[in-house]
Parts: structure tokens; sequence; C-alpha cells
């Protein structure tokens, strides 16, 4: 790897649902592409069915009904059976309501379905990825790590999915199909002279052609936030594009120095790249709308291409505003300095409460509740504006630092 040799893609303006979407299909694909493949429903010893509602399932999985049409009372009673489910039935299910639009009253009951079955889809995903690298998570906050990982897998594979032209029949709803060739995809559609989706800067000596000559990345080099990974400090996703095999996951130790670090992350990236590059995302996303710069650092027969890497991503994580990676599509939240700082600044004022900031990202979804106090707090300091979403820093941060800057003084 070389950092002279480098290739910046530009994701713009893109939904991150209809990016999750893609990426669901993309996991679907590498796990559990054909009915075949499915395991069989858990069973306990004796043979009886775990399942409550085993015979819900069956006709879910057999295509024999759709969750759109079930009955509300059904979809309700089933909910405390998703976490039995393997991730093959959790993707298959999933992949079959990619098209429901819950945001009806009447559909709740399907709705808290859905999210359940999105939070198991997660967090197996990533147990899964961590199982096949032998690595074993400790007890604290483990689902919540799981859920944050497993939400990054399938954003990247739906990233990667789009910038290939490697999409489904149909295209989720908040982004238009894609041309095929690779290397090129559209947005929702635009006014005449907006940017497209993908953007090629070619920064290497010799012009470059996202194709054949230069082919997607195969790396992706994600930063973990140190609060909820202090064991790990990046996590390695490997994806091929063209092929249907399932992700592979490698976790670099934090306890390592900057030249094991290095070392060891040269060794992953030789073995997985096979042309290809490492790509480091540059996240400048808001509300839900994906704004990635993408750069891409190509393998070369110099040395250095560890350090070319762990430079890249502190790169990326200093354009981000942040010290340390809140996650892909991170938040303002209490952990955030800007949130610390905050909330800090109200406690100094004498008699005043810190804020309770919700822990809103692009993985969780707030219930209205926790966002009608968090605007009533926030509305009560000055800031008036109202705003339903919380999933990115950008939307709340100049605001919370004009409080911040205000209550000093």
């Amino acid at each position: 790897l070389s950092a002279s040799k480098k290739l910046r893609l530009k994701l713009n303006d893109v939904s991150e649902q209809g990016v999750l979407k893609y990426g669901v299909q993309s996991c679907h694909r590498r796990f559990a592409s054909q009915d075949s493949d499915l395991p069989l429903l858990p069973k306990r010893p004796d043979g009886s069915s775990k399942l409550l509602q085993r015979s819900f399932f069956e006709r879910l999985l057999a295509a024999q009904l759709d969750l759109q049409t079930s009955l509300a009372c059904d979809v309700s009673a089933a909910q405390n059976d998703i976490r039995l489910l393997a991730l093959e039935h959790l993707l298959l299910l999933r992949v079959r309501s990619l098209d429901f639009n819950t945001s009806s009253s009447s559909h709740e009951a399907h709705n808290g379905f859905l999210m359940k079955l999105d939070k198991q889809l997660y967090e197996q995903l990533a147990n899964r990825l961590l199982a096949a690298a032998g690595v074993i998570l400790p007890a604290s906050r483990s689902a919540e790590r799981l859920h944050r990982l497993g939400f990054q897998t399938v954003l990247v594979s739906g990233a990667v999915a789009i910038l290939s032209g490697n999409l489904a029949e149909f295209p989720p709803s908040g982004a238009s199909s894609p041309s095929s060739r690779k290397g090129s995809c559209s947005s929702q559609p635009s006014s005449p002279g907006s940017p497209t989706a993908l953007q090629l800067n070619r920064e290497a000596d010799e012009p470059r052609i996202l194709g054949e000559a230069s082919p997607l990345p195969r790396c992706w080099a994600l930063p973990l936030d140190a609060e909820l990974w202090p064991e790990h400090q990046l996590a390695l996703l490997s994806l091929d594009a063209d092929a249907d095999a399932p992700p592979r996951l490698r976790l670099l130790p934090r306890a390592l120095d900057d030249a094991e670090a290095a070392e060891k992350l040269e060794v992953w990236c030789r073995e997985e790249l096979e042309g290809s590059g490492v790509a480091v995302i540059f996240d400048r996303s808001r509300e839900r709308r994906l704004h990635w710069e993408i750069s891409v650092l190509f393998s070369s027969a110099e040395s250095g291409g560890g350090q070319a890497v762990l430079a890249e991503v502190a790169a990326a994580e200093r354009a981000t505003g942040a010290r340390a990676a809140v996650g892909i599509g991170g938040s303002a939240g209490a952990a955030s300095p800007l949130g610390r700082e905050l909330s800090a600044a109200l406690l100094r004022r004498g008699g005043a409460s810190a804020v309770e900031f919700p822990k809103a990202s692009s993985t969780e979804q707030l219930s209205v509740k926790s966002v009608q106090s968090f605007e009533s707090t926030a509305s009560s300091c000055g800031v008036s504006e109202r705003q339903s979403s919380f999933t990115a820093a950008a939307s709340w941060e100049p605001k919370l630092r004009t409080l911040s800057d205000f209550l000093k003084d």
C-alpha cells in the first residue's frame, strides 16, 4: 500500500435507508441466497419447537404468508420468537419486507416486529463475523457493540453494492437504479447541475478508471469507538463486490503500539487485497443522508502500507470533527465532546440539571417521548427550531455550540 497511489470516491446525498436496503439484499445473497440453505427452525432436545408461533414463521419463510397482510395480533405474538431465529431466517424475512412502509399508526405491531427483526439481524450478523474471526467479546455492553458493528457491516455492504452496480432488480426507496457500469451510480432524481452520487477524483500519477483496471476496494478500515471497544481500535472488513462469499472481519488490538499495529495491518491487507485497495471513509453524513468521501489506498511494492492506512484513518477522524469514531452515521450524543461540554456547562450554572441526551445514532430509532423530552429541554435553553432527526452531529452541533458558549458567559 502507498499513500501516493490513492483514489477518492464520493457517495453524495444518498438515502441511508436505501443503502441499508441494498446492504440487507447483499448480506442475504452472501449468507442465504437459496431457500435450501435455510437451517431448520430451533427445537428442544425432546423434539418440540422452541418457537411459540412456529406455524406463523413457517408460513412466512415459505412465502405462504406476507408480513404486510398478517393480522396485528399474530405479528405481535411472534415478536418474542425473533431472538431464536438463525441469521439466514432473519435475512430472508427482512428481504421480503424491504418495501413495507410502516409509517401508519395502524401498523404499530408490524413496526415493532421489524424493529426487533433489525436489532436481532445486526447482532447475529456481527456475532457470525466475530465467531469466524475467533474473537470473543466480554459481556460488558456486548449487545451494543454487536448492534453497531452489524449495522456498519450492512451499511458498507450496501455502499459496495451501489458502487459496483451489483444491485437487485428493483431499487429500494431513497435511491434510484444506478448504471450497470461499475463505478457509476446516481442518487435520487436531481436538479440540473447537482452532483451525482459517485464522483471520481484521481490523485495518482497515472489516470485510473474504476473498473477492470482499478477494482473497487476489497477492504474497509472502520475505526472503533474507544469507549465502546476498549480492546480494539479498528475493524478491517473484507468484501468482494464480484462474489457472493460472506464478508470477513479482523479486529486490530488497541494494546499494540503504532509500529506493531501498522505491521499487523499491513500483513492483513496483503492477504486480503489481491490487487484492490483499502477504503477509509470520511463521513459527513447528515440527517440520514449519506455523504461519504472514500479514500482508497492501492497496493504497491513499497513498504509502510499499514502506516498509510492508520494515518488515513486518523485523518478521517479529524475531518469528521471527532477524536474517536462514534461509528458510521454517529450523532452528537452524551458521549461526544460537544455533549459532555454542554452538560458540564449546564451543571456549572447552579440549579440547572444536565441535559439528558438521547443516545441516538443511525443504528437506533428514538422513541417519540425521548425526542419530545430533549426538544423541550433544548427549547427552554434557547434552541427553538424543532427537528425530527438526531442521527448526525451536524444537524444540532451549531445550535448546541452556540448554547454552550452562551452558558459559559
